[in-house]
């Protein structure tokens, strides 16, 4: 299918949807229950359609009480973001989980992330105030035996700052439900140039059902942000009159049905790490330079000038603002992904060549991007642009796979509130 994309979302199976219809799309009808399944580690390789994560801010002790009993006999896991302060106390008047129990939610299969010291809002702190937040709820937890390896903000706000410095004490990073965080969902496979993913509360049982049943139509994530449980089984004020139970039913049916996997954040699909930085170190600015490039393999190490690679993710970050023209032609060389990233100054040109991505897609929230006349983008992820300019008109996609276009213009995200993640 090809397409010039414009200020609206496609999915790749075919219809164009305005952004407000994107999330109601299909409808399903779960099949009858039969019991729990035993619980299959993710495998971002897998056959099965789609990814769904159940996370809960706060640590509050009624999701131990009563959201585990639920969702443990499913053998579908969550992650917990604990506000460290108040580990074994209460907060905003609601009793928190002790170190026992977060240790126990651990021990059985469950992520135990941090969700600050003080559930501090990260826009009114210092630099020195954040990543006391960051760095004090990190070694609060490890005190009590628990290895955090992601961060979820309080309120969902944070600026470009802050994440550069959770990068330094975490692995992940999670934010609100404000418009621009559908940046992290909906994608294949997650490049190690996106620092942070986004989630989305569901207002109604049949508004989750309708986010699985995207994140399945598109194989694809799909993250929730949820708090408290009630003792009859209610997923809080946030989620009107919504059921765990019916919620973990519907996830299992899906998964009998099509492969489903619930995973925890810890977990998100990536099938490789390898990738190449964009540093701008050669002559010129063009992308088949290898001078132009710095590589990070799989286990970390830094390698200068190595020859390009099919199946890497390609990145453009703050390391350099100098202009790229991508002239390698998908007949020659395929990139896992590319990731245009916040703090990335300059402007990737498509040359005289076809491009391809794989099932990374693309992915751009800083910088510009610009297509060539006649050339095609063919990918079979994802496209998603949350930032930077986006020259529309210039760029025509070839969607080859289950992937779906996630756009916000930029006169959609100028009229944002201040701080809105």
């Amino acid at each position: 299918m090809i397409i010039v994309l414009v200020a609206v979302v496609v999915a790749a199976s075919g219809g164009v949807m305005t952004m407000h219809a994107w999330f109601n799309e299909r409808e399903s009808t779960p099949a009858a229950d039969q019991g729990p399944e035993p619980y299959i580690e993710p495998d971002p390789e897998a056959d099965g359609l789609g990814y769904v994560l159940l996370t809960f801010d706060d640590g509050a002790k009624s999701v131990y009480q009563y959201g585990y009993p639920i969702m443990s006999p499913a053998g579908i896991n969550g992650t917990v973001f604990a506000v460290t302060d108040s580990i074994g106390g209460y907060f905003e008047g609601r009793q928190m989980m002790n170190a026992a129990e977060l240790r126990d939610l651990q021990a059985n299969g469950w992520e135990i992330g941090s969700h600050s010291k003080s559930h501090a809002d990260f826009l009114s702190l210092s630099p020195e105030q954040a990543m006391s937040e960051l760095a004090a709820s990190k070694a609060a937890l490890q005190a009590n035996g628990i290895d955090a390896t992601s961060f979820a903000y309080p309120w969902g706000r944070y600026d470009q700052a802050d994440v550069a410095a959770a990068a330094e004490v975490y692995d992940q990073q999670r934010g609100g439900y404000g418009p621009l965080d559908r940046r992290g969902l909906n994608l294949q496979d997650y490049s190690p140039g996106i620092p942070i993913v986004g989630s989305v509360t569901p207002q109604s049982l049949e508004h989750a059902k309708q986010l699985i049943d995207h994140a399945v139509a598109t194989d694809s994530v799909v993250i929730f942000l949820l708090h408290d449980v009630s003792p009859a089984g209610y997923l809080g004020t946030s989620v009107v009159d919504t059921r765990l139970q019916d919620l973990v039913e519907y996830i299992v049916a899906r998964q009998r049905s099509d492969g489903l996997q619930a995973i925890t954040l810890d977990h998100l699909p990536t099938v490789t790490k390898e990738r190449y930085v964009w540093d701008g170190g050669g002559g010129d600015e063009l992308a088949s330079t290898k001078e132009n490039w710095y590589k990070v393999n799989g286990t970390g190490d830094i390698v200068n000038d190595a020859p390009l690679a099919t199946g890497a993710h390609y990145i453009w970050d703050a390391t350099s603002s100098k202009n790229c023209t991508w002239d390698l032609d998908a007949g020659n060389l395929t990139a896992r992904s590319f990731t245009i990233a916040p703090g990335y100054a300059g402007k990737v040109s498509q040359g005289p060549v076809d491009i391809a991505l794989g099932r990374g897609g693309f992915y751009q929230g800083g910088g510009t991007f610009t297509g060539h006349q006649n050339r095609t983008v063919h990918s079979s992820g994802s496209v998603t642009v949350v930032g930077g300019t986006y020259a529309e008109g210039t760029i025509t996609w070839d969607m080859t796979g289950k992937g779906c276009f996630q756009y916000i213009s930029e006169e959609a995200r100028r009229q944002l509130p201040s701080g809105t993640s």
